[in-house]
């Protein structure tokens, strides 16, 4: 808590950065250019010099790769390259997704959609917190010149702008996508720290902070914060992933295949999943497919071999998913598995699911059991309920009624064409 106080020795050492990387641009962007510091803005004025000056310049930021990441990217490109948008608009990505986005000839739509995509300019997000907020704070000087920068990822960027905003009031308009708000959590030390900084940033900045899915939360912040800065933002389906993708198994068969994608973690259920497998006897399949955090690989590979030793049929495959691999796993599944620990998070994989019809078993609290009920998406339960879960895996009679059952509506209200205008606005 102590490097939220201005006095502090680590708020000291990163107001010096803050100092050494040129921050008296906040007040002078013109000056900006004369500075010798490595870090340069990315948007050059006269590179742009034919764009017309009553339109904003905006930069849309994401650095990271997994979970939405990739996906977002590419839906975003999609829908400026076909809309006739007045804007100057660059999109800074990681160079993983870059290299996906230019296999798919978006790079050809950018010189058409009047965008830019940029790769390699910006530091990844991660470390430590220090490292974090360092590499923030450098990204952020690169982009200070657009009138108006979207992080996809604004948790990765809450420190640094908090520091920005408490020694410097930003010239620059901001918005971004708030993860795992936690308005359904009770106070803790972690969320003090995280309403200071809120607080903070809200009142010093011009911003807009988005919420994907969840009206409750977007209530409950603007009512504490005394703001309206908060925002529902619908968490968009992406059905390109589909277009060319079509079942690989037969459609006649005895046994039903569960399936765990995405993160796999240890917050998402994967022991509570595994548990229940084992105590189901079930002679259904069982898919675990996706990126294993480290700290759990070992421990999660161990227990899958043990449990494919037993005669179960379970394969797990621990790799980051291509576009094409994950959309062939959920169309290949009969049961997605969504058991997650946490009450406060909404999941993308959701909308993969009720999009191809796939029933889902997912937890009674929270936003993600609020949105699975409502919408009728499949079954709930508390995935710490082992025996409920197990039987639930055992039983397959359930399953046909829940899919007949799936919500169009909770599509329908998904698409990026809604998601782009609502950022962009």
């Amino acid at each position: 808590m102590a490097w939220f106080d201005r006095n502090s020795q680590a708020s000291k050492t990163l107001y010096k950065i803050i100092q050494e990387s040129g921050s008296e641009i906040m007040n002078k962007p013109d000056e900006y250019h004369k500075s010798s510091y490595v870090t340069k803005p990315v948007f050059d004025p006269e590179i742009n010099a034919k764009q017309d000056e009553k339109y904003p310049r905006i930069a849309i930021v994401d650095t990271q790769i997994t979970g939405h990441h990739l996906e977002y990217i590419y839906g975003l490109c999609n829908e400026i390259s076909k809309n006739n948008i007045k804007n100057r608009i660059d999109v800074y990505c990681d160079e993983h997704i870059y290299e996906y986005i230019k296999r798919n000839d978006l790079s050809a739509l950018a010189e058409e959609g009047n965008f830019n995509i940029k790769s390699g300019v910006l530091s990844k997000i991660e470390g430590n917190w220090f490292e974090i907020t360092f590499k923030a704070i450098r990204n952020i000087k690169k982009l200070q010149l657009y009138d108006n920068i979207i992080f996809l990822n604004l948790n990765a960027y809450l420190p640094a702008l908090y520091l920005i905003s408490k020694f410097k009031t930003p010239l620059f308009s901001f918005s971004g996508i708030l993860f795992n708000p936690h308005v359904r959590k009770s106070n803790s030390n972690k969320n003090f720290l995280r309403d200071h900084v809120l607080q903070t940033v809200i009142t010093e900045a011009n911003c807009r902070i988005f919420i994907l899915n969840d009206k409750e939360a977007v209530y409950s912040l603007n009512k504490k914060y005394s703001t309206d800065a908060f925002e529902v933002l619908p968490d968009p389906i992406p059905k390109f992933y589909y277009s060319n993708i079509h079942p690989l198994q037969n459609n006649v068969k005895k046994e039903l295949s569960f399936t765990m994608i995405g993160a796999i973690s240890n917050r998402k259920g994967i022991y509570q999943f595994l548990k229940a497998i084992k105590f189901s006897k079930s002679n259904n399949k069982f898919i675990i497919a996706g990126s294993v955090n480290k700290e759990n690989a070992n421990l999660i590979a161990e227990k899958v071999r043990k449990l494919s030793q037993a005669g179960i049929d379970i394969n797990l495959y621990n790799k980051f998913l291509s576009n094409k691999e994950f959309a062939q796993f959920i169309v290949d599944s009969d049961v997605i598995v969504m058991p997650y620990l946490t009450d406060g998070a909404s999941s993308g994989i959701l909308g993969h699911a009720a999009y191809n019809k796939k029933t889902v078993i997912g937890p009674n609290y929270g936003l993600l059991g609020e949105i699975i009920e409502k919408y009728d998406l499949g079954v709930t339960l508390n995935p710490r309920n082992v025996e409920k879960f197990a039987e639930l895996i055992a039983n397959n009679s359930w399953i046909e009624v829940a899919k007949n059952s799936v919500n169009d509506e909770f599509i329908r209200k998904k698409t990026y064409s809604v998601f782009f205008q609502k950022l962009i606005k």
